[in-house]
């Protein structure tokens, strides 16, 4: 039972407590509160069909376009209007949303009707937490996508320095024959001279121990491939 069940339940648990894949949950939980909210929003005058269009649409919008402002920076300043359209609309919906629920007197009037506004007790007791209903889950889901976003961008941009920087070391020849002056870029280069190397073969130690002689030759210059 712990082989088929347990075990895999911890494992995954293990991997959940990784600080970016609940970050991703959350990006996504707050995405599908602020889609909901838009939803609810066009729904009722538009139907469920548009209302679920521009409920994925716009929480797109704004998610995706925080990635394109993190990974090209020559389209930041449009990215960053998609953004604002997006994060705002998308805030601007489920406030309504909210405040339609929380004030019915004043959003539910006839047409015609002289509009009722809130009392200011009104406003600090059901709107204001009908306010932030609204906003958090959109600047929530926001935030934390472009934080995703710029973490594995930076990510990529450090693992493309460091294979920079090994090619780098790699044009300096780190494996030299440890018989003569010969040097190369690679572990199997460095084999194939030692077996043409005129001082390799005049020198007069065994044949295992020259090849001990090379494997250490190959494994400083590894070192010296990787940590410069």
């Amino acid at each position: 039972m712990y082989a088929d069940y347990l075990k895999p339940l911890i494992a995954w648990l293990k991997d959940m407590t990784q600080g970016e894949k609940l970050m991703l949950i959350a990006t996504l939980a707050f995405g599908l509160v602020g889609a909901y909210g838009t939803y609810l929003f066009y729904q009722p005058s538009r139907g469920w069909f548009i209302g679920s269009a521009a409920a994925t649409g716009i929480e797109l919008l704004y998610i995706g376009a925080a990635g394109v402002a993190v990974k090209h920076p020559g389209q930041r300043w449009l990215a960053y209007v998609l953004i604002a359209i997006g994060a705002l609309g998308s805030a601007y919906f489920g406030v309504m949303v909210s405040l339609k629920e929380a004030l019915p007197a004043t959003f539910d009037a006839q047409a015609g009707a002289a509009v009722r506004w809130p009392t200011f007790d009104e406003w600090a007791v059901r709107g204001t937490p009908a306010l932030i209903e609204g906003i958090v889950p959109a600047a929530a889901a926001l935030l934390l996508s472009v934080f995703l976003h710029s973490t594995v961008s930076h990510r990529l941009i450090d693992a493309d320095d460091a294979e920079k920087a090994v090619q780098a070391r790699r044009d300096m020849k780190p494996f030299g024959c440890p018989f003569c002056q010969f040097s190369t870029d690679t572990p199997a280069k460095l084999w194939g001279h030692y077996g043409r190397c005129p001082d390799a073969t005049a020198d007069g130690r065994s044949a295992d121990d020259k090849r001990s002689i090379v494997q250490v030759a190959v494994q400083e210059g590894k070192e010296r491939l990787i940590k410069g």
